[in-house]
């Protein structure tokens, strides 16, 4: 097959599987959200999910892979270039760019869990309160950060491995589960959620009044 119409279909190809899990994590997270809330829920609450933030999450999954890709092709270039010419300056900008990109990865574990966190419609979220925030968290939980990052990778390859047919189709659930109630306390602890714990009045109990 001709490459220029292989390289075409191909691109397009990942960018459809790619946004096709993003908006089945957008829905997954919903409903990991309010079980991690003690909420019920069921599937037909996933699918109004992404109908109600279809927008938000589409407009939000753009920008990220737009910022990805840039900070990809920047570290790309600059590696290319260093080894072409033999330059530890390029080398140097290109491990910049190459941290970026990877400390941007990880902030995208955030933001779809922060989305479904704040509870609030999707016209009144914006873009940039979920970049805040997830760069508050990456910042203030490096390690934690790190760590989930790792396992939802190790998910991902597993999900990915050919001989498991079929073991894709669990990767967005298991993956929103993960990440939402890995994140739990977190959030709480950075105040991006309220703690849901009932304090139970230290009373003695008696029997209701049949009156």
């Amino acid at each position: 097959m001709d490459d220029a119409f292989t390289v075409p279909v191909t691109v397009a190809a990942v960018v459809f599987s790619s946004l096709s899990n993003w908006m089945a994590l957008t829905g997954a997270v919903f409903y990991a959200t309010a079980k991690a809330n003690h909420r019920s829920a069921d599937s037909g609450d996933a699918v109004d999910a992404i109908r109600s933030y279809a927008g938000l999450a589409l407009r939000l999954y753009c920008l990220d892979m737009l910022i990805f890709v840039v900070l990809l092709g920047d570290t790309y270039f600059f590696v290319r270039t260093a080894l072409e010419h033999n330059s530890l300056l390029y080398a140097a900008v290109g491990i910049v760019f190459g941290y970026l990109a990877l400390m941007w990865s990880m902030m995208m574990m955030y933001h779809l869990p922060l989305m479904a966190a704040y509870q609030r419609p999707a016209s009144e979220i914006r873009v940039l309160a979920v970049w805040r925030d997830s760069f508050v968290l990456l910042g203030g939980s490096p390690r934690f950060t790190v760590g989930l990052f790792l396992v939802i990778i190790a998910l991902a390859c597993l999900c990915a491995v050919p001989m498991l047919v079929g073991t894709a189709l669990i990767f967005p659930g298991t993956a929103a589960f993960l990440a939402v109630f890995g994140l739990r306390e977190l959030f709480i602890r950075f105040g991006i959620v309220q703690d849901d714990a009932q304090e139970v009045e230290d009373k003695p109990w008696k029997l209701p009044d049949k009156r």
